[in-house]
Formats: C-alpha cells, sequence, structure tokens
C-alpha cells in the first residue's frame, strides 16, 4: 500500500463536517450565536459514520479535549461525564480533568474505546 492509498483510507474524508465551516465547531464564549452553532454543529455529527474516530482523535490531544464539538460532544458534556466517573469511583480530583483517556470509555453510545 502506497503513502497515496492510506491518505484515501483516512477516516476523516468520510465525515459528515466535511465542506462545513470548522467555526461551527469552535465557538467563541462571548459569540451571541454559540448555543445555535453548537447545536448545529451536533446535529451534523448525529449521523456521521465516522463520529467514533472523532472522540477518540479528541480523546487522545489534551487540548482537543478542551474545546469544540468532537464526535458530537462538547467539551462541557465531556468535562461532565469524567467528573462523574470519578466521584462514582470515589477518586475525585480536580486536578486530573483534562486526563481524557482514562474514561473515553464511559461514553455507552461509543461502545468500548481504546486508546
Amino acid at each position: 500500500m502506497t503513502d497515496l492509498d492510506d491518505q484515501e483510507d483516512r477516516w476523516e474524508k468520510r465525515a459528515n463536517c466535511i465542506g462545513t465551516d470548522p467555526a461551527l465547531f469552535f465557538c467563541d464564549k462571548g459569540d451571541p450565536n454559540m448555543h445555535e452553532d453548537t447545536k448545529q454543529a451536533i446535529a451534523v455529527c448525529l449521523g456521521c459514520e465516522v463520529k467514533v474516530q472523532c472522540f477518540q482523535l479528541c480523546a487522545s490531544d489534551a487540548e482537543r479535549w478542551r474545546y469544540g464539538v468532537w464526535g458530537g460532544t462538547t467539551a462541557g458534556i465531556r468535562r461532565m461525564h469524567f467528573r462523574r466517573r470519578l466521584v462514582l469511583a470515589g477518586q475525585f480530583d480536580p486536578k486530573v480533568l483534562d486526563r481524557p483517556l482514562a474514561y473515553v470509555k464511559d461514553f455507552p453510545e461509543y461502545g468500548e474505546l481504546t486508546a
């Protein structure tokens, strides 16, 4: 297989967001359209065949983890689920909230994801 073949098979090329303005997925907190844009971004992700791969990419990088809509989840949703898991396990420590790989499997819609 050549490098060109590898590039043609990349999952990103099958994403629903291809051709969508990336700004939709990375709204500024001060933007008056933030809520509506976030809803639209999540809607783009809903039926996407590669949202699991997108979420895994986000979970593999702390910068991505903190910002934007990835795999149909917002940073706030990701933090909330992570915090809940830690509290239930009796391991809550605010300093570890940016360690995404520790809880990727807790999103049931993504099944058992591995990092």
